[in-house]
């Protein structure tokens, strides 16, 4: 009975994985961790910022972490779109960049997650 038992542990601990999870594309409700100012070759297209949220709610897609990492093309950041702290917002990603050419990340998170979402579209979440 306990080899059956230990066998049956290890089964479940084998299905357990640590193993990162996600779509293609996802919808989630996050707030921001911190905010991150425009890199500073910030051009046109050039670059990008990486942003760091919570996970709080996934609306499309899987994903199994608590912290999500969006990439945020810097003529985004000149063209006023504001992603601030302690907000809650519906953000729609991708892990396929919108841009043809190449863009250069600026990633202060590069340790925390072996992969970058780009982002497609941001929302406010206005509470009352």
């Amino acid at each position: 009975m306990k080899k059956l038992l230990g066998v049956l542990a290890l089964a479940v601990l084998a299905g357990c994985s640590n193993e990162l999870k996600y779509s293609d594309e996802i919808v989630f409700h996050g707030t921001l961790v911190e905010e991150i100012g425009k890199p500073v070759e910030c051009g046109p297209d050039a670059w990008a910022v990486v942003h760091k949220f919570t996970c709080d709610k996934i609306y499309v897609g899987k994903y199994n972490r608590p912290f999500i990492y969006v990439a945020q093309n810097c003529s985004d950041l000149m063209a006023d779109t504001i992603i601030a702290m302690d907000r809650k917002f519906q953000v729609a990603v991708s892990v396929k960049n919108k841009y043809k050419w190449e863009v250069r990340l600026d990633n202060k998170y590069k340790t925390e997650s072996p992969v970058v979402f780009w982002l497609k579209d941001i929302e406010e979440i206005v509470t009352n």
